[in-house]
């Protein structure tokens, strides 16, 4: 993955993990990014977190179970 400036990247499961880890090597390469995750106050740390390490990156989020088809046509 190489420079991710003017992109928008869905990372969902987020909030922890492999979606966090996704999420700040995504913010690093200059992305903008929304953040899904069914549990919220993991997604409020996932944000700090990210801009902290990169304070410029440009984040939406969306609290929402990908498991359930309801939520995701409501994303």
């Amino acid at each position: 993955m190489s420079d991710l400036t003017g992109k928008s990247i869905v990372i969902t499961g987020a909030g922890m993990g492999l979606g966090l880890a996704a999420a700040n090597v995504c913010a690093a390469k200059g992305a903008s990014l929304t953040l899904v995750d069914y549990n919220e106050k993991a997604l409020e740390s996932a944000v700090a977190e990210v801009h902290k390490a990169h304070p410029d990156t440009q984040i939406t989020t969306i609290t929402a179970d990908v498991s359930n088809e309801d939520e995701v046509k409501n994303m």
